[in-house]
């Protein structure tokens, strides 16, 4: 029995040993929040060596150690730690991409996603890094699967209504125009975003003038255009079965969050409300 005992111990042992041989033992550094998210949600937490101020979400992100802002991290930090892979996104300063690979460092970049494919893309991208095959994972197929739901849900609304996305308000209106991952996501989940142009701005009075069935926004920045009497003719305030909920951090960043909940929010806010017009 005690020969036994010991044998089992033995296989565990030899089992954890080459379970971590097995186990891609990458270290890389994040300088963007949806990096490090989409690093988590993958289960490569444990491989990440740093993060920026930034990244937030989830919890689990605080404990690792902050290389300082997205645009001017702490170079001699980073050096130090020596990643396998830097990874950056959307607003990174080119100089010092080059900066660090001038310093041997290889580095991973990737330009603000302008539709939910080209974030497929950089997911695959990121878990090839770890040696993996996108296709084969499950978490990866999870996303496609959600998105592919989505899509067949879309087929069957015949009515599109206009949705309009509110990022800021007050001085200027910010939302997100044509060419951008939030337009597509509106799209997708079968609605028609009310902004025909590229960018970030737009007119109160257009805003106004087209009257948007929907509109999606934070609890804070709608409690915020309710008591602004700019927006008093703005028709979709009024009626919060025309408003659909949705924090700043869950939209705007190109995260599984996104693709597995947001997507959904924002079809359902859809469904809702044609099924009561």
């Amino acid at each position: 029995m005690r020969v036994f005992k010991y044998l089992l111990t033995f296989l565990f042992f030899l089992n954890c040993a080459f379970g971590a041989e097995n186990k891609p033992q990458i270290k890389v550094i994040s300088l963007a929040p949806a990096v490090t998210e989409t690093l988590f949600y993958f289960g490569y937490g444990d491989n990440l060596l740093g993060r920026t101020d930034y990244c937030s979400f989830p919890q689990e992100s605080a404990k690792i150690e902050s290389m300082g802002s997205m645009f001017s991290p702490n170079i001699e930090k980073i050096v130090y730690l020596k990643p396998d892979y830097l990874i950056f996104q959307s607003h990174f300063d080119k100089r010092l991409k080059k900066q660090v690979e001038d310093m041997g460092l290889k580095t991973l970049a990737f330009p603000t996603p302008k539709s939910i494919d080209e974030i497929l893309t950089q997911y695959a991208a990121i878990l090839s890094i770890f040696n993996e095959v996108p296709d084969k994972n499950l978490k990866f197929s999870e996303i496609k699967d959600n998105i592919e739901m989505i899509k067949n849900n879309s087929k069957k609304i015949e009515r599109k209504p206009t949705v309009y996305y509110s990022l800021g308000s007050g001085h200027i209106e910010y939302t997100s125009g044509k060419e951008s991952f939030i337009d597509d996501a509106i799209t997708l989940a079968g609605g028609r975003n009310i902004v025909d142009d590229e960018g970030w701005s737009y007119p109160l009075e257009a805003l106004i003038a087209k009257q948007p069935d929907i509109i999606i926004i934070s609890k804070e920045k709608y409690n915020a255009m309710v008591n602004n009497k700019k927006y008093e003719q703005l028709e979709a305030l009024k009626n919060e079965k025309r408003v659909i909920f949705i924090e700043d951090d869950e939209i705007t960043t190109a995260t599984p969050r996104l693709l597995l909940k947001t997507l959904n929010k924002i079809q359902k806010g859809i469904l809702d409300f044609n099924s009561i017009n």
